[in-house]
């Protein structure tokens, strides 16, 4: 089995970014692109959080998505965790179980007990063999893209391409599409980030996790 990446972007408003350590509707992310489609890249991968069987060192470690400011969006954590109800709601799954991401108490304790389930608290939990959680901003995501380019693309003479790369930083790098074939998602993804960015009161992330 292959590992497989999902990737969410998400924006907010700068004066939504709480200062206290309880959350209110007002500092919940929004998601504005659903589990993009990445494919399996391996060495991508490795640069964005450690991940996979690719060749290169991580620029940055997975985050993890605990006490995370803003909080998630709720597309990303409906994706993330199982919603855990009280065994007296069970009626209520009946047009809901196929989902597999609402689950009663009882259910969950059988999948904790058989370790495919990870207690988070009363009320989520998340699957066992999802791992390497990971939030990125615009510039560590063009600092990945940046280096990525100069680890994969093939050209020649090679040392003319990284010369260039390395002369101009991430940003100024966004002007150019390197004829990425397989990569152009990286650059979409990027290209689609700065465009929420462009009005100064918003921020974006970028969000993943794997699984196998």
């Amino acid at each position: 089995m292959g590992t497989d990446i999902h990737v969410y972007v998400e924006f907010y408003e700068k004066e939504n970014i709480p200062k206290s350590k309880y959350w209110t509707t007002s500092n919940i992310a929004s998601c504005f692109c659903k589990d993009l489609n990445f494919g399996r890249n391996y060495d991508l991968f490795s640069l964005i959080s450690d991940v996979g069987r690719g060749a290169h060192s991580p620029l940055y470690r997975p985050t993890g998505f605990k006490n995370i400011s803003p909080r998630l969006s709720y597309e990303v954590e409906s994706e993330f965790y199982v919603k855990i109800i009280p065994d007296n709601q069970a009626e209520f799954l009946k047009h809901t179980m196929s989902s597999g991401k609402i689950i009663t108490k009882s259910h969950a304790d059988k999948l904790v007990e058989n370790k495919s389930l990870i207690m988070v608290d009363n009320d989520r939990g998340r699957l066992f063999g999802t791992f390497g959680e990971t939030i990125l901003n615009l510039e560590q995501i063009m600092e990945i893209r940046k280096e990525h380019l100069i680890t994969t693309l093939k050209y020649d003479p090679r040392q003319n391409l990284i010369d260039f790369i390395e002369s101009k930083n991430s940003r100024e790098l966004m002007n150019y599409n390197f004829n990425e074939d397989e990569h152009t998602y990286l650059f979409s993804t990027i290209k689609m980030m700065q465009a929420l960015e462009l009005n100064s009161s918003f921020l974006t992330r970028f969000v993943c996790w794997f699984d196998n």
